[in-house]
């Protein structure tokens, strides 16, 4: 990137800077027909046309190896990924909720890393996803000594996962927990970004509404 010239910029402009469709927001006290007509000028003002460009979709790779990356200080950093299912997988929900279960104060590895054991200050899992992709990540960090008894833990939370029948009690307190931090964490500024967000993704701009409304109707079963 420092080695690009402002010429490149300009022309990378040109190439890459075109729009086919777009999603445009408003919030507020404004009526419909002015928001429509606010929206076609904004789209009509951006440059049109196809980018002439080779997509290059993200690879999760199914390896089993550790990397570690040496630092003078203390503290490890510790990311255990996985591959998961993209957003068009049938197990999307599921993982939804799996996800859901892993986190907050009363989540999987909150308990296992801070309720039963003396390992970390946080840790929490990630449900990374596109159309093309899927990963799963658990995040925590540890002191040098405690690291792979840190990691130990954290792999045997990913085993009772997979083996071990997950209660529909489990579920609806994971579902509830998240929804009340979402409650708490959305604001008139930050909503217009997630429905945005959500909207072109495929999933629907009322995604967070409907995420309170996630149940599993068959039996519990490991997934």
């Amino acid at each position: 990137i420092l080695n690009l010239s402002r010429q490149d910029l300009i022309e990378m402009h040109k190439k890459f800077f075109k729009v086919q469709n777009a999603i445009i927001t408003f919030t507020g006290a404004i009526p419909q027909q002015e928001a429509e007509k606010n929206a076609r000028k904004i789209f009509k003002s951006l440059p049109g046309g196809k980018i002439e460009a080779a997509q290059t979709f993200l690879q999760v790779p199914e390896i089993n190896n550790e990397f570690v990356n040496k630092y003078k200080f203390e503290q490890v950093n510790v990311n255990l990924n996985m591959p998961a299912p993209n957003q068009l997988s049938e197990d999307f929900k599921a993982m939804t909720v799996i996800n859901l279960i892993c986190n907050g104060a009363r989540g999987r590895i909150h308990k296992a890393l801070r309720g039963e054991n003396d390992l970390a200050y946080y840790g929490y899992s990630s449900y990374g996803y596109s159309k093309n992709h899927g990963y799963f990540r658990l995040t925590s960090q540890t002191s040098i000594d405690k690291k792979d008894e840190l990691i130990g833990v954290l792999e045997s939370e990913i085993e009772k996962l997979k083996s071990v029948p997950v209660s529909r009690e489990e579920i609806a307190l994971a579902i509830e927990e998240n929804q009340k931090i979402m409650n708490s964490y959305m604001d008139d500024n930050r909503l217009p970004y997630y429905i945005t967000q959500y909207e072109a993704s495929g999933l629907g701009y009322d995604y967070l509404k409907r995420l309170s409304l996630i149940h599993i109707s068959e039996p519990t079963r490991p997934y």
